[in-house]
């Protein structure tokens, strides 16, 4: 029997239950929530006494020191609390971004809901479209390359005896979150439920809408920093899209964890995080790993093979070409060392300055990374010169951004320069891409590879072109190089060159 449910009843305080479910929430928070109310608080403490809810210290003190429970964290300070008025009480600075853990705080550990049919909205009958063969409903239909491994993974997500987790290691632009959705779908089938987690929230915005409407009618929530709660109204909502930060929340809540652009700042280099998405699954729930640049920890766990034997596991599928089914643009590199003097137009060599030319001359953008947001703020002028027309900027902090990247989007403005805040999550027609001093050590070859597949994205610009331009080589470009020119091998000892032509809309 599930620990949801009891013999003849619904567990203690059921409506709490369903409203907090397979959720892990500090009491100061449900205090919050519950906007105080008595009758609340009574009868989650009455849930606790029954053992519907596990409740434990938000920060305890073992052998090794302090932890925090919500985290796994052990950056613990002891400061001065206004919610006990102990000047010594433990605070966790590793997940102060969802509100403070105190040691005078409690964490409520909720269970989830039994999977059984999702109600229609409004109450009634079972949905129907898990089993329409039009469900979930993609904007395109897929190449026969991304079919393969669509069915590969909707194959694994319910096979049982196959192994816990699975890397997707697909090029960039491939449709990797199309076929995340197919693992999405098959689970979703069996009446389990999935979170899609993400470490950027532009990412989960760009996301929701996506998934939003290729599952309809079945609900879908998002958790990010900053989100409406209107955009979150079902926590047991069969399909959650949330940023890693916020799976700190969950607790054994999903069949299927997918993790998108598991490469991604910050997931990439935070253990916590990676335990947060641990923590989400239930037992022997599946993950799945998506990333066109997928770290080491995560390469050496799939071995290189392709299926891992054992649920201890992790199988490993590829997807080396785009649906127009040409080879991913290859950079070019320059190095000079009069780059130095950037701030010189006459500094700049000539070949440079021609090849930026002939990619306005071709009627591409171009869009230029640079490694800070002094030369993103510099730059501009200076390019200005050599292209001979406006040239925009971005960078996070930019207090016109999202205007800036429409304009781009829209060709308004021609050519953009970018930190690498622009190096994920941006599709745009015909853009040719520079990487300025891609030697500086705030790119890595994971980086590098993001902002080069940024072209050569659409079937109306399937070739696109990529410069390296900088001083002097690294050990991060030629990694860049030899991981950009090995997916175009592989796609090309698998014959999917040329062979799988842009989808149909359905």
């Amino acid at each position: 029997m599930s620990s949801y449910e009891q013999d003849g009843g619904a567990p203690v305080g059921a409506r709490l239950l369903d409203r907090w479910q397979g959720q892990a929430l500090l009491e100061s928070e449900l205090a919050r929530r519950a906007g105080g109310a008595p009758s609340d608080l009574e009868t989650l403490a009455a849930a606790v006494a029954a053992g519907w809810v596990d409740r434990v210290p938000a920060i305890e003190r073992g052998p090794r020191g302090w932890t925090c429970l919500r985290c796994g964290g052990s950056a613990i300070r002891l400061l001065p609390c206004g919610r006990c008025g102990r000047t010594d009480c433990p605070f966790c600075e590793e997940c102060a971004t969802l509100g403070p853990a105190r040691g005078c705080d409690r964490l409520y550990r909720f269970p989830a809901r039994p999977a059984t049919p999702w109600p229609a909205p409004g109450g009634g009958c079972p949905l129907g479209a898990p089993d329409s063969p039009s469900w979930p409903r993609l904007p395109f239909r897929l190449t026969p390359a991304q079919r393969r491994v669509a069915d590969a993974l909707a194959r694994w997500a319910t096979e049982p005896a196959g192994p816990g987790s699975m890397l997707l290691w697909a090029a960039c632009g491939a449709g990797k979150t199309e076929m995340l959705l197919a693992a999405a779908a098959a689970t979703l089938r069996a009446q389990g439920r999935v979170l899609v987690a993400t470490p950027r929230r532009e990412v989960v915005r760009e996301l929701e809408p996506r998934i939003r409407s290729a599952f309809a009618p079945l609900p879908v929530s998002a958790w990010y920093g900053g989100a409406p709660e209107e955009s979150r109204p079902d926590p047991g909502a069969p399909l959650v899209v949330a940023t890693t930060h916020q799976c700190l929340r969950f607790h054994r809540a999903f069949h299927l964890v997918a993790v998108d652009e598991v490469d991604a700042f910050p997931f990439r280099d935070h253990e916590i995080l990676r335990r947060a998405v641990e923590r989400a699954a239930l037992p022997g729930a599946k993950r799945l790993w998506v990333s066109a640049t997928p770290p080491t920890w995560l390469r050496r766990q799939a071995g290189g093979r392709g299926g891992g034997r054992g649920r201890g596991r992790t199988g490993l599928l590829f997807l080396p070409v785009r649906p127009h089914g040409h080879a991913l643009p290859e950079p070019r590199l320059l190095w000079d060392p009069r780059l130095l003097a950037w701030q010189v137009p006459g500094a700049w060599p000539r070949r440079l300055a021609v090849w930026l030319r002939a990619s306005r001359a071709r009627g591409a953008r171009l869009l230029i990374f640079v490694p800070t947001v002094t030369l993103a703020q510099a730059l501009p002028p200076v390019l200005a010169r050599l292209v001979g027309e406006p040239v925009g900027t971005i960078w996070a902090g930019h207090p016109a951004r999202d205007e800036t990247l429409e304009r781009f989007r829209r060709g308004r403005v021609g050519v953009l320069v970018s930190t690498s805040l622009l190096e994920r999550g941006v599709t745009l027609p015909a853009v040719d891409v520079m990487v300025l001093f891609p030697e500086h050590p705030v790119f890595d070859a994971a980086a590098l590879v993001q902002m080069a597949g940024r072209s050569g994205r659409s079937p109306e610009d399937p070739a696109g072109r990529v410069l390296f331009a900088g001083a002097w080589p690294s050990r991060e470009v030629w990694r860049a190089l030899l991981a950009v020119r090995g997916m175009n091998r592989r796609a090309a000892r698998e014959g999917l060159l040329g062979s799988a032509a842009p989808g149909e809309a359905p």
